[in-house]
């Protein structure tokens, strides 16, 4: 059973894996044991996921947000902000601002920066046209919600999981799609049994 910190990381490895690095880039990085569940998403993704987002392997900016996953999975976290930043501060096009100030968000100090830069991330992508990017809108409005969760704010959380169901039917149904949905099913019952809760109590 993944925590909810590694539900982050395994999916956001997963993501960039599958979109922007061959196997045979990430052949070294999967020899780290922290991301040994990754192999067999990783090896099965070259040909079945690039639908997913329309990721340019070329595109610097996707270049540089796969070196800061590939300095993150090594445990080189300075090195991998200063990659997410650089992104950010490269990106040119909504696109490109949407994936760095998602990677961004990443590398952020407190609960509240990293929910800014999670917000930031899903306004670009809501400025993208096409049904492609309506794949990704379940995980951004599920980092929005467990962001707003963690600071107690519950009735925001829940706004943001429940927007996040709303896009279920755009989630493959495959092991990605199942993490991100059982993470916003799992994050709604959460923060409706605390609420009732905390009603209960008052």
């Amino acid at each position: 059973m993944y925590e909810i910190g590694d539900l982050d990381r395994y999916r956001d490895y997963i993501r960039t894996f599958r979109n922007i690095i061959s196997i045979s880039a990430i052949s070294g990085l999967l020899k780290n044991s922290k991301i040994q569940s990754v192999r067999s998403a990783a090896s099965a993704s070259k040909t079945l996921y690039l639908y997913h987002m329309y990721f340019d392997p070329e595109n610097p900016i996707v270049k540089l947000c796969a070196l800061g996953m590939e300095k993150e999975g090594l445990n080189l976290h300075e090195e991998a902000r200063q990659a997410f930043q650089q992104a950010w501060t490269e990106a040119g096009n909504n696109f490109e601002k949407y994936i760095a100030s998602h990677y961004v968000a990443r590398r952020q100090k407190t609960t509240q920066e990293k929910l800014n830069w999670d917000k930031k991330s899903l306004e670009f992508a809501l400025l993208i046209e096409g049904d492609e990017i309506k794949g990704s809108l379940p995980s951004l409005y599920l980092n929005i919600a467990k962001g707003y969760e963690d600071l107690g704010h519950l009735k925001k959380a829940e706004q943001n999981y429940v927007q996040a169901l709303s896009f279920e039917k755009f989630l493959l149904p495959d092991g990605y799609g199942q993490l991100i949905l059982s993470g916003i099913q799992a994050g709604l019952k959460r923060v409706t049994e605390q609420s009732t809760k905390d009603q209960n109590e008052t």
